[in-house]
C-alpha cells in the first residue's frame, strides 16, 4: 500500500540535498509535504504533497498549482507522478517558469518546462475570478 509515510521516505531518498535551497518536510493528517526554499530567492518556495494515492500536487508562491489526481495508481506510477512533481519543483526553482493568460477571464498561469513538455500551474477560479471583477470594475467596494 502506497501511503504518505512512503511519500514522506521517497522525498528524503529522492530530492537532491544542496547549499543553497533549504528543505522542510512534514506531515499534515495523512498527507506528507516538502516545501523547497532556494536561499538565494526565500519569496520563491515550492510545495510537493500527496497523500500516497489519489492526488499530487505541487504548489508556488502566489497560490499557484499544480494538480494530478488518479485513484488507481500502482507503486511504480506513484513514483512517476512524484518525479515528475519534483521536477517540476525543481525547474520552478531554478528559472521560474514563464508567464501567459489563459480564457476569457485572462487568467495568470505559471508555464513550467519540463522532460515531459510544458506545465500550467493556475490559482483557483475564484482567486482569478475576483481578479478579473477587479479589473473590470476597478477597486470599489
Amino acid at each position: 500500500m502506497v501511503d504518505s509515510r512512503f511519500v514522506r521516505e521517497y522525498f528524503h531518498a529522492n530530492i537532491p540535498r544542496s547549499h543553497g535551497v533549504a528543505l522542510e518536510c512534514g506531515q499534515d493528517g495523512d498527507v506528507a509535504w516538502v516545501r523547497i526554499t532556494p536561499a538565494a530567492n526565500p519569496g520563491r518556495w515550492v510545495v510537493v504533497s500527496s497523500p500516497g494515492n489519489r492526488w499530487f500536487s505541487v504548489g508556488v508562491e502566489g497560490g499557484y498549482s499544480y494538480d494530478y489526481v488518479d485513484e488507481d495508481l500502482d507503486r511504480e506510477e506513484v513514483e512517476g507522478a512524484l518525479d515528475e512533481l519534483l521536477e517540476i519543483s525543481a525547474e520552478y526553482i531554478s528559472s521560474g517558469g514563464s508567464w501567459s493568460t489563459e480564457g476569457w477571464l485572462k487568467s495568470p498561469v505559471l508555464l513550467v518546462n519540463t522532460s515531459q513538455g510544458v506545465r500550467v500551474l493556475r490559482r483557483d477560479v475564484l482567486v482569478n475570478l475576483r481578479d478579473f471583477l477587479r479589473r473590470w470594475f476597478g477597486n470599489a467596494r
